[in-house]
């Protein structure tokens, strides 16, 4: 069994080193995609989805700059 650990989206900006005003901007713009999870009122974020995202765009920029040598 998989253990998620909800984080809020001021958790989720801070680890995407972002401000948590640009990490809304850009969810309300779709270009962050992540899934959602609503508990009680309020929504949260699994962290390992974060982290994954995280990771996916750190490769995704080392394979951008190997392709612009």
């Amino acid at each position: 069994k998989e253990d998620y650990q909800f984080i809020n989206a001021r958790e989720v900006a801070e680890i995407l080193q972002i401000s948590y005003r640009h990490f809304l901007k850009l969810l309300k713009e779709g270009e962050i995609s992540l899934p959602r999870h609503k508990i009680g009122k309020r929504e949260r974020f699994v962290r390992k989805d974060v982290e994954d995202y995280l990771e996916k765009r750190v490769s995704q920029s080392y394979t951008k700059e190997d392709q612009e040598d």
